[in-house]
């Protein structure tokens, strides 16, 4: 009877570990969730670009998308500047800067959610690509006949979710993951480690019960074998968020004009900051090609 006694109570206890196991992991994937999706980001020190003049889009989302538009000449192409995720158009100047050196048109926007743009919750791009249709409609309605785009992270995902995507000449691409899921995972495997395997699924559980949204949802690596313009898809070798891999998968899922730079070094950052002069040379070659 004791030793019967004795293994019921390390059952007992292995269950309640158990159970405060799959208690921790729940309550952790709400945290992580929580971090990602709901954005507080409004920065107190809100800067402009010297140049151009304040817009205002109204977003198919019903949100309000601030914007700021650089006439330089209008003989030369537009470019639509796309930010990542937990930022603005402000990590954008510096692209903006040598662009308009070079005598391009820019628009840069503040996605929903970011800078001062209206909006509470951040979505990876599912509701942030119709930030992108109203940009590049807007772009067409001031006469804009060439438009180029960069987008980084987050902005390249909107893109490619985007009903406008094969409306502009071409298009760069940077640390854009390929699904929800592997950068969902990414993510969550610096926190938690080989625990992300069971974290991750949590999240994604979340994600649909949330915003109905799955994995199918917020595929970039599929959107782009639909992409009919050129691209140039860009990431850092020692990226940890959009890991090389998934850049290769973009790429060989883009069909028709491409080009791929996996940028030795580089993380989960500003290739223009990184790279600098190179940057720009590579960006202006990349667009002399399909403005020509």
């Amino acid at each position: 009877m004791e030793i019967e006694d004795k293994n019921m109570i390390k059952l007992i206890k292995r269950i309640s570990l158990l159970l405060l196991g799959i208690f921790l992991l729940c309550h952790l994937s709400i945290y992580i969730f929580a971090e990602i999706f709901y954005s507080t980001r409004k920065p107190n020190d809100y800067k402009k670009f010297e140049k151009g003049i304040d817009i205002t889009l109204n977003s198919e989302s019903g949100e309000k998308i601030r914007g700021r538009l650089i006439k330089n000449n209008l003989e030369k192409p537009y470019i639509l500047l796309l930010h990542g995720i937990n930022s603005s158009m402000q990590v954008m100047f510096s692209r903006a800067d040598f662009l308009s050196r070079a005598g391009f048109n820019i628009l840069m926007i503040d996605f929903q959610s970011h800078g001062a743009s209206s909006g509470e919750q951040v979505t990876f791009g599912y509701k942030e690509r119709y930030d992108v249709n109203a940009s590049i409609e807007y772009l067409k309605s001031i006469g804009a006949k060439k438009i180029g785009v960069i987008a980084a992270s987050m902005g390249g995902a909107s893109f490619l979710l985007s009903k406008s995507m094969n409306k502009v000449n071409g298009v760069v691409l940077e640390s854009v993951y390929s699904d929800i899921y592997t950068t969902m995972n990414n993510r969550v495997k610096l926190v938690v480690g080989p625990f992300s395997t069971l974290v991750t699924p949590l999240m994604l559980q979340q994600l649909n019960i949330r915003l109905g949204l799955s994995n199918s949802d917020l595929n970039p690596a599929v959107r782009i074998k639909d992409l009919n313009v050129p691209a140039f898809i860009i990431s850092g070798s020692e990226d940890r968020y959009t890991i090389p891999e998934e850049t290769q998968l973009m790429f060989k899922n883009k069909d028709g004009e491409k080009k791929i730079y996996i940028v030795k070094g580089a993380a989960h950052e500003s290739m223009h900051n990184f790279l600098k002069s190179e940057y720009e040379l590579k960006i202006l070659d990349f667009f002399e090609e399909i403005f020509h």
